[in-house]
């Protein structure tokens, strides 16, 4: 993903917030710490391959010897829990991530579930870089995932007076440039957003519909975003104090 006329760096970590304070409230308890937990080090997650590198197996997973059934869990500095791995015969069958966005601000990045390690049905999200001296951060990718196939995926970049958003699948259907465009109408428009009405369409660096529109005035810049929140949910973003 790009924006045209501005250097942009993007980050491709994984992430997901709130849509509403009732979901924000009930997946802060799914997050939240019971007495069966575990820590995730007590296991044998852990696994090194023949290059003396160290990865996660989420397979036949450990704890004294016997296939683990349940959760484990992982706090930061803050000793808050930001990781939640739920284990089923010793196999990962559910994964869950809290982000610190800033300060003491966090929010729920993924929840996904999984058959034999494949994505079935849940969300991950990706968070914009944070750099000194910035005045928001905000989602920079979103991936949905129902019954084992993709259900929705976007990107946005948002910085200086651009905002550009990729679309490459909307309601399971895969969005991808070659197959938009129609000979005989053109460019199949259904990948736009009301929100970016003066927006460019470009084909993106995986093929994608990618709108840019640039050169918005500082008075409508967070006006956008705060419509990109209904448009183009559950996209948030968080301005600094």
């Amino acid at each position: 993903m790009k924006i045209r006329n501005l250097t942009f760096a993007v980050c491709t970590s994984l992430i997901i917030a709130s849509c509403t304070d009732k979901k924000s409230n009930e997946q802060t308890e799914i997050l939240s710490e019971s007495a069966s937990d575990c820590n995730c080090s007590e296991l044998n997650l852990m696994q090194t391959n023949a290059f003396g590198e160290h990865f996660e197996d989420w397979k036949n997973v450990k704890k004294g010897g016997e296939l683990y059934t349940g959760d484990c869990i992982e706090k930061d500095e803050n000793d808050t829990i930001i990781r939640k791995l739920e284990f089923k015969n010793g196999w990962v069958v559910r994964e869950l991530r809290k982000e610190n966005v800033f300060d003491d601000i966090y929010t729920i990045i993924k929840d996904m579930r999984y058959k034999q390690l494949q994505k079935d049905k849940g969300f991950s999200m990706g968070l914009s870089l944070f750099m000194a001296g910035d005045k928001f951060r905000h989602i920079l990718s979103y991936e949905e995932y129902k019954n084992g196939n993709l259900y929705d995926k976007w990107s946005v970049g948002a910085s200086g007076k651009s905002i550009s958003v990729s679309r490459y699948a909307i309601k399971g259907d895969i969005i991808n440039w070659w197959s938009e465009q129609d000979s005989i109408s053109g460019t199949n428009m259904r990948s736009k957003l009301k929100c970016l009405k003066d927006a460019e369409l470009f084909k993106g660096l995986e093929n994608e519909m990618e709108w840019t529109e640039n050169n918005i005035q500082d008075s409508e810049f967070y006006q956008k975003l705060n419509c990109l929140k209904d448009e183009l949910k559950p996209f948030n973003y968080w301005k600094v104090k």
